[in-house]
Parts: structure tokens; sequence; C-alpha cells
């Protein structure tokens, strides 16, 4: 069996490839990504095999018939049916009709979505437009605020369509913990909801404050700043990640390694890969070898892995001998490496590629929903979309 699921390998990587949006990251990006626009109902392409949802026992509840399909969020799904998109309920009904050249998930009872011009504005559960679409590009709502762009620059709007911030910087995030970095004549600051600078912009990269510290590039370097404004610790590293739980990984010429808010070492430059994992885990590379350091500077694990990936509630993935598995938060393997490929765990479950095809595991890696499947997405709400043998 084992011989024959090496040979099957590669076959069933490059079927799963085709999974663009949902290929299983090793590392969060530091940067913001930005979500291209869905391709008008004439220009787009299926595999022709439709897709429907399953609950948590594996039964398909909603049968398959949508062209594509995303998760559940507030309790409505978005579907493309003959390339326009609109939103299903649980039981499968569609309670939006598909009008939008592109829709996008709800959170806090609106939802961004893309007439068929092009133009991205809001709309509510009904499927009534609450701000009208205007902007050449629109984001979610975070913390009450939306970013949206026109003419090539970016403004920030409230839940009513009003603007906070004038539709005339470079750049802005998405608020995160009350504040979002902005970009005006090439520097970078941050701004409270109310568009007041908390920094002002003057740095080459700056992001929110994470853990009391924000992390800043100036001249090249990177460094960290307080509250207050003032330098808590100098622009001298390569590259820098924000602070989490008291510490944060910087490189220097030796490599990675992770500092105090002090700026003093707790494990010193070595490794030439490093990003937080979760459960004050860092995920490091040295020589090709990947494991597990704790954020007191001590090995969770040797450096032994082919590839490991973050934790996701409280399990993270692991290759040994090309094939992958999951261990725990002490370091413990949860699972022998026996998945041709896997992702992480979501509402308690987790996609994983067995010798007959893609299908779920619970967290003791007991076999939860058998491989019938050509594709399949996480639990959302309950519920999985999913493609059929």
């Amino acid at each position: 069996m084992r011989f024959q699921l090496w040979i099957l390998i590669p076959a069933i990587l490059l079927v799963f490839s085709g999974c663009r949006e949902d290929t299983p990251s090793q590392q969060p990006a530091i940067t913001e990504s930005e979500t291209s626009l869905p391709p008008v109902e004439t220009d787009y392409d299926t595999d022709g095999i439709p897709w429907g949802y399953i609950n948590t026992q594996g039964k398909m509840v909603i049968k398959p018939q949508f062209d594509d399909c995303r998760s559940f969020s507030e309790g409505l799904a978005v579907v493309r049916d003959g390339g326009l998109w609109g939103y299903i309920n649980p039981s499968g009904k569609i309670v939006i009709p598909t009008v939008f050249r592109g829709a996008f998930d709800f959170s806090g009872g609106l939802a961004r979505a893309v007439d068929r011009s092009g133009k991205s504005g809001y709309i509510n559960t009904k499927g009534e437009w609450v701000i009208d679409p205007i902007y050449d590009e629109a984001y979610d709502f975070r913390e009450e605020r939306a970013i949206v762009k026109l003419k090539g620059f970016y403004g920030c709007i409230d839940t009513e369509g009003q603007k906070i911030l004038p539709v005339e910087y470079q750049h802005i995030s998405s608020f995160e913990n009350g504040m979002a970095k902005v970009r005006q004549a090439g520097r970078y600051g941050l701004i409270d909801p109310q568009g007041d600078w908390i920094i002002v912009p003057e740095y080459d990269k700056l992001e929110p404050f994470s853990d009391g510290m924000a992390r800043y590039k100036l001249e090249g370097l990177y460094g960290f700043l307080l509250p207050s404004g003032e330098s808590a610790i100098a622009a001298v590293y390569l590259t820098a990640l924000d602070f989490v739980g008291g510490t944060a990984g910087v490189r220097t010429e030796a490599g990675w390694g992770l500092i105090d808010k002090s700026g003093n070492w707790i494990a010193n430059p070595q490794y030439q890969q490093m990003w937080y994992a979760g459960h004050g885990i860092y995920a490091v590379e040295k020589d090709g070898k990947y494991g597990f350091l704790k954020d007191n500077g001590s090995l969770l694990t040797d450096l032994k892995f082919q590839q490991i990936q973050s934790f996701d509630e409280g399990l993270a993935p692991y290759m040994e001998e090309e094939l992958w598995g999951y261990l725990d938060t002490l370091g413990q393997k949860i699972t022998k490496p026996h998945y041709g490929l896997v992702w992480p765990f979501r509402e308690g479950k987790a996609r994983v590629i067995f010798f007959e095809g893609m299908g779920f595991i619970d967290a003791a890696g007991k076999p939860l929903i058998t491989p019938d499947f050509i594709d399949a997405r996480d639990f959302s709400e309950g519920l999985a979309r999913v493609q059929s043998n």
C-alpha cells in the first residue's frame, strides 16, 4: 500500500494544485493582500463538476448544482450560477438572486458586491444596495470601517457610507485594534477610527501596534515604536516580525532570532526562516530542516521536518518522508505522516488527502468523513462545500 501511495502522490498533488484559492500556506503574509475582481459572466471557466455542501456527518445536504461557491458566513453563502453571483441559506435556497459580477462574505450584516459594470458597493441580507456601487474597489468592513478606492486613491467609510477619510490617500489598510496604516506622500503612519493621526506618516513601512509595539522600517532597516511614537528598539534589523507575547522574530546578517521588548536576544540569530506559528511557538528553518521554537528560546522539536505549517486549533501539519501528519503544541505527533496533503483544522475537522481521495479527520487523527470527494473546503457554520466523485 505504501508503495502504491508513493506512486499516486504526484498525480494527487497535480490535481489539487488547481485549488488556487485554497493552497495550504506555510507562513502568513506580512502585507495585506487584495482580492482580484471576479470575471464577467461571459468570461469565466468551470470544470463542469458542480459544487454542493455536506454537513458534519458527511451527508450531502445541499445537492451539487453551483458553478462555484464559498463558505457560509452569518448564515449565508456566496454561490455562482452562469457566471453571476448570489447567496443561499443553509437549506440551499437562493435568498439573494445571482445578479452580481462579484459577491463576498457577509460581515456585520453587510457584504461588498460588484455590479455588472464592475463598480463596488455594499448590500444587506435582503440583497439591497445600502451603499451604492460607486467605487472601483471596496474591502470588507472591520470595526465598522471599510476601505474604498476610487480613481487610484483610497478612503474610508462607515456603515452608513459616510466618509471617515476622504478618498485621497495612496493606501489605507483595514482597521485592526482601533487603528489602520495609511500611506501619504510615500510615507506610512497610523490613524484612529476618527481619522486622526496616531503616528504621523514618516516611515518607509509601518504596521499597527501588536503587543504594545509597532514595527517600522526606516532607511532600509526595521525597529519598533512605543504608543507614544518614540522608538523603543532602534531600526537595526534587516527584517522583523510583530511582537506577540513579549517576543518578536528579527533578522540580522547572521539569520533570524528572537528578542524581548528591551531588544535582548532570547534566541540567538541563526535561522534562515522564521514565522510566528501560534500558541507562543515559532516555526524555524535551518539548512533545509524545519522545527518549532518556544518563545523562551528553547526548541519544542528538533529541526527534522521537511516542511511545517502554523498551528490552528492547537495542531500543526508537518512533513516527513514526503507525507504529512499533525502534531500538537507539546510537539507530540497526533498522526503519523501518511497523508498526501493536509490543511489546517477548522471547527474540529481538517481536510486531508487519503490514498482514495480527499476526506476529513478529527483532532485525534481519526477518519471522520470518508474520502469521497474530488475537492472539498473547510467547514464553516457546520457546512463544507464539496465536489463529489
